[in-house]
Parts: structure tokens; C-alpha cells; sequence
């Protein structure tokens, strides 16, 4: 059996390098980055130096410090990896975990409805609905609440952060918001795509962002909903629940 302080002691050893990297990388300074991780700067250097040996390439420049085109591509994965190895512990640390009394609920703004808001505490924080299943995979949460925006009967994508299980608690109608004199005020419903050539309000910590409405028009290279700085001149709308 191994001991429990060796497994911590190993998944540290393995989280450090790459940690200490996308740190550095991002504040561009090893003295920062040992300060912010809590090491000392020599460690830091040491992670950065056995990555890069591991790796055969080099990822930073010294003078000054940002990242190597191949130190580019790695943070495009580094950041995944480290949520990944999070996931993975906090999943492994449920087995030997005492029952717990209480839960912790992760809910994006706009996820929670009236009748769920009235059965939970006065108090909480809420996050942006892209980090309610990392908190859930992590463990900083127990279960997790989050809206989007899908086609009928289509099923809601969440991130590949973790297994994760879901299941659908509700579903609504959008509600679209036009200005009184819009050409399209006076429909008694909406498609998509009478709306992909509008000016629109990008406002995704109350209404759903544009690139989910592109995603659902289109798939992910899906077209129109242009932002506000490049929009037409058309009155601007925006996305609700009702």
C-alpha cells in the first residue's frame, strides 16, 4: 500500500513544472512567479529547466522572459493538463472521503430560476457558466447549475474538463429583446436566423454570448452576430430568458 503523503508528494512533483511554466509565461517574470507559487525562484527555474529538457525544446526566452513559439502551443494544452490532474485528484480523494453534510452548489447567473432561487440560501457567489464544471471536476464543488442555449431536443454541450454526469432540470423558450420601433417587433416568433445580420449586444453575464448563438446558427465557424464594433446599423436586440 502507498503510503497517502507519497501519492500527494507525486502529483505535486508532476503539477510543478508545468504550473511553474504557464505562471512565468504569464507574468513574464521567474522572481514573480516563484512569489505568486509560493517556491523559490531557483525551484521555478528548475521546473522551467526540466520541461524543457523533457519536452527538447526550449519554451521561454530570458531576456526577456515570454514564451518560445513552441512555449506558445504548449500553454494552448498546459492550461487543460493542470485541470485535468485537479480533476483527477479530487475524484480519486471521494473514495476515502467522509460523507459530507452539507453539498456546494456552483450555478451560472442566468441557471438560476426563481423557484430554485427561493429553496437555497440568501447568500452566494455565483460564477460564469464556463467555470461551474471545473469547480464541480476540482471538487470546489458537489454539484453544479448551468444554462446555454441548444437547438430543440439537442442536448446541452458542457466542457471536457472531467467525467462529469449530467442531466437536464428544465427547459425554456428565449425571450428576445427588440426596441419598440425594430423591424422584427411585430413577428409573433423568431428564427436564428432572422437575427444573424442584427446589431447586437454582447452582454454574456446576463444574456448568452454571441458565439453560442454562431455555435447553434452554424456550429463553431457558424456566421453572423457580428459584435457591436463591426455590427450593421440595425436597432440593437438581445437574447433572454423569459
Amino acid at each position: 500500500m502507498i503510503p497517502a503523503l507519497s501519492i500527494v508528494n507525486t502529483y505535486d512533483h508532476g503539477r510543478a513544472p508545468p504550473a511553474s511554466y504557464i505562471t512565468v509565461a504569464r507574468l513574464a517574470s521567474f522572481s514573480e512567479a516563484a512569489r505568486a507559487l509560493g517556491y523559490t525562484q531557483s525551484a521555478v527555474s528548475q521546473h522551467i529547466a526540466a520541461l524543457e529538457n523533457d519536452l527538447g525544446l526550449p519554451l521561454l526566452g530570458r531576456r526577456p522572459v515570454i514564451p518560445t513559439p513552441a512555449g506558445e502551443r504548449l500553454l494552448e494544452h498546459a492550461g487543460s493538463l493542470l485541470l485535468r490532474l485537479d480533476a483527477a485528484r479530487a475524484d480519486l480523494a471521494r473514495f476515502s472521503a467522509a460523507p459530507r453534510q452539507t453539498l456546494t452548489l456552483a450555478a451560472a447567473p442566468l441557471a438560476l430560476r426563481p423557484r430554485t432561487l427561493a429553496v437555497l440560501p440568501a447568500s452566494g457567489v455565483t460564477l460564469p457558466r464556463d467555470e461551474v464544471p471545473a469547480a464541480v471536476a476540482t471538487g470546489a464543488a458537489d454539484l453544479g447549475l448551468v444554462d446555454g442555449l441548444v437547438a430543440p431536443s439537442d442536448p446541452l454541450r458542457l466542457p471536457d474538463v472531467a467525467p462529469l454526469t449530467a442531466a437536464r432540470v428544465a427547459e425554456e423558450p428565449l425571450a428576445v429583446v427588440l426596441p419598440a420601433g425594430h423591424p422584427l417587433a411585430g413577428r409573433a416568433g423568431l428564427r436564428l436566423a432572422d437575427l444573424v445580420d442584427a446589431r447586437w449586444l454582447d452582454a454574456p453575464h446576463a444574456g448568452f454570448p454571441l458565439d453560442l448563438l454562431r455555435t447553434v446558427q452554424g456550429g463553431a465557424v457558424g456566421h453572423g452576430f457580428p459584435p457591436p464594433h463591426c455590427s450593421t446599423k440595425a436597432p440593437t436586440p438581445a437574447f433572454s430568458p423569459p
